[in-house]
């Protein structure tokens, strides 16, 4: 079984696309990882210049799973949907994006639903379902 990594093309700091190698092309001849090898790697399989940095389908390496389309706070190091719910709603520091307000503890029956007009949740009934 071939151990793989995947590896992120960023511009602008926006992920094109994502490209899976084998892990044993990013090892040295000290047998250590180096992410350096892996972009290496990926510029010469994709013949793109742009940057490549290691990511993950889990979110277990840089915050959050990687898909194109997402963005990349290099500050932070890690990944994120740049796509911003609500104007009021701000990046925490996994960079997941929060209210301003906790959302309300679950009550059975019912969900909660974001009012941005006025910066507060709205309690909504469940509608039954008919089988």
């Amino acid at each position: 079984m071939v151990t793989v990594r995947r590896f992120a093309e960023l511009e602008d700091n926006v992920v094109l696309r994502v490209l899976v190698v084998a892990e044993n092309e990013c090892f040295d001849s000290n047998g250590n990882f180096q992410e350096l090898l892996g972009e290496s790697l990926c510029r010469r399989l994709s013949n793109s210049p742009n940057k490549w940095i290691e990511c993950s389908d889990d979110g277990s390496l840089r915050k959050q799973p990687c898909n194109p389309g997402m963005a990349y706070d290099e500050t932070r190091d890690g990944f994120y949907n740049p796509n911003k719910p609500f104007g009021s709603w701000t990046l925490d520091d996994d960079l997941q994006w929060q209210p301003p307000v906790s959302r309300p503890t679950p009550v059975e029956g019912f969900w909660f639903d974001w009012d941005e007009d006025n910066l507060s949740w709205v309690k909504k009934e469940d509608i039954p379902r008919t089988m």
